[in-house]
């Protein structure tokens, strides 16, 4: 017998989500979610964290999920509250990871009605989920529902809502028998039939031909990924590769550094570099170079390889490739034709290596760019790198990085928020070693994931330009005449004070001779330790133009 909520669908909806396997959630305190949080306690194997802010309980939960592979659940009370899950959200459904939100709500009869936190929850995140359901009055019915939205879950991997509009009395316990196991079917996605054949006639019009793979964060679905794009090289000279740090395909022959090259192509090596075919997979691409220099190709063609979702990246004429990239990998390999007679993936190589060989031979002073470049020298292997967002991205993406360093971010959105719980969820769910690099602006906005324990296998190193670095890089806030006011929002803050408050080590450095003197002292520490370095504001962006400008000119 089992001790649990009075409510019967709640108790039993939980019971469905543990015998199909929730092992964690992160729930954050609440009244109306009592019952919820009854039934969860009645299943002692469920790994229960308790977050106070709802925003960052979200993202900590994503992080989790990262990490296993499996969804992980949140519970919630009602109103506000609820509001508050919709970033992480939103990360969840681009970026593909299963999330089950658990929301505690009125009964629909009390909604609008003055009641104290109680907002129009139904539906509330219909834009940005797979699947939506009401806990009303039990029934075999309501639990297939339940069963189906795990499914859709697990499947086609995104969030999903369960909403349980609750009455009082709210504490009431109940003892309750185990769950009988309910008759369930996975119901696979049916995909489209891929004529093979045609895309294999088609294939044999282009001598250039382009794979760009965006975010992966399966590490087995890289691996073989990895195996499958070797023996893609070594048997089609006219397949070029160019692939994003946060791809995790670090070490093998392609463009790593996509931004490095893009931006340096000289005039005389344009007809050459250009694909006539880009063929697409993975998640979000970092670069937006990348997809302004194809639009130079008026006569180029796009397949995208996935699933389900097929964006118009690149705003070319699009085919549509229904299935899985290894699948798509195998099926080249067995069916389609190498071009001999193409050099294409050999003049991409070239013109990569010789970018590569410049840049080693490029001294760059104190700078955010410069520190980077020492990140990707100094730090340790078998490293798992939370990428920050804005400029901190984008400067990884210019350096090459040890195969076994296990990149992650959050690219679904790309925003700041929630990056900083995201990256400790991950952590708190792996024994290996995780660092995430962040941003001032973003390390301060997200300053409540430290509001819970913080697992000894977590760093951080804040890069400390005083604002947002993104907006004296990118074209525009610098002439709007506004840049410092409302764009880069200059402050003087500094991470010191929050690792003070939570109690943190902290180490600081504002010149390469001081980070030297404190770098091996903050990897080594055996608990979470804060590293801030300081880097020129006001140059930052100008040694990043002389970089590119030397990288181009040779």
């Amino acid at each position: 017998m089992r001790q649990s909520t009075n409510k019967l669908g709640v108790h039993h909806s939980i019971a469905i989500l543990y015998q199909r396997g929730l092992r964690e959630v992160v729930c954050s305190p609440g009244s109306r979610n009592a019952p919820i949080i009854l039934a969860i306690r009645a299943f002692p194997e469920i790994e229960v964290r308790m977050v106070v802010d709802e925003r960052t309980a979200a993202f900590t939960a994503l992080g989790i999920a990262m990490a296993t592979g499996r969804p992980c659940a949140l519970c919630c009370t009602s109103g506000s509250a609820v509001a508050n899950y919709y970033p992480a959200v939103t990360e969840a459904f681009y970026q593909r990871i299963p999330l089950i939100l658990l929301t505690a709500d009125r009964p629909e009869d009390r909604i609008d009605q003055r009641e104290g936190q109680s907002i129009r929850q139904k539906g509330l995140f219909h834009n940005h989920i797979l699947d939506e359901q009401q806990n009303n009055e039990w029934s075999v019915d309501q639990a297939n529902d339940l069963h189906q939205s795990w499914n859709i879950c697990t499947s086609q991997l995104g969030p999903i809502h369960w909403n349980y509009p609750l009455s009082e009395p709210l504490y009431g316990k109940s003892e309750y028998p185990e769950m009988q196991p309910f008759e369930h079917h996975n119901e696979a996605i049916a995909p489209e039939v891929v004529n093979w054949s045609s895309l294999a006639e088609e294939w044999k019009q282009y001598g250039r031909i382009l794979f760009i793979v965006g975010q992966n964060s399966q590490a087995e679905v890289v691996e073989k990924e990895r195996a499958y794009l070797r023996e893609v090289q070594r048997s089609f000279p006219q397949v070029g590769l160019f692939y994003e740090t946060l791809s995790n395909l670090s070490g093998i022959p392609g463009v790593a550094c996509i931004d490095r090259l893009v931006l340096t192509i000289r005039e005389q090596e344009e007809a050459d570099l250009l694909p006539d075919l880009v063929v697409s997979w993975g998640g979000e691409w970092v670069s937006r170079k990348v997809k302004q220099w194809l639009a130079n190709n008026k006569q180029l063609r796009h397949w995208h390889v996935d699933p389900l979702l097929h964006p118009d990246i690149l705003q070319v004429p699009m085919q549509k490739v229904i299935g899985h990239p290894t699948h798509f990998l195998q099926k080249v390999l067995e069916h389609f034709s190498p071009n001999l007679e193409s050099t294409y993936a050999q003049q991409l190589q070239r013109a990569s290596q010789e970018r590569s060989q410049l840049a080693c031979d490029t001294q760059i002073p104190w700078s955010d760019l410069r520190l980077f470049q020492y990140l990707s020298e100094k730090l340790p292997e078998k490293l798992h790198l939370f990428n920050g967002n804005s400029s901190v991205v984008r400067y990884i993406q210019l350096f090459e990085w040890p195969a076994s360093t296990f990149h992650l971010g959050n690219r679904g959105v790309s925003g700041i928020d929630g990056m900083t719980a995201t990256a400790l969820g991950y952590a708190s769910a792996i024994k290996e070693e995780v660092l995430l690099i962040s941003g001032d602006l973003a390390f301060l906005y997200d300053s409540n994931a430290f509001w819970q324990t913080v697992p000894p296998n977590f760093k951080v190193l804040v890069v400390n330009n005083g604002g947002g670095g993104i907006f004296r890089i990118i074209d525009g806030p610098s002439e709007s005449g506004w840049l410092e006011e409302h764009f880069e929002q200059h402050h003087s803050r500094k991470a010191e004070e929050l690792a003070h408050l939570y109690g943190l080590p902290y180490l600081r450095a504002q010149s390469e001779e001081e980070l030297n003197n404190v770098f091996h002292s903050w990897l080594s520490q055996e608990r979470c330790g804060i590293l801030e370095v300081f880097t020129p504001r006001e140059s930052n962006n100008l040694v990043l133009k002389q970089y590119f400008k030397k990288l181009k000119n040779g």
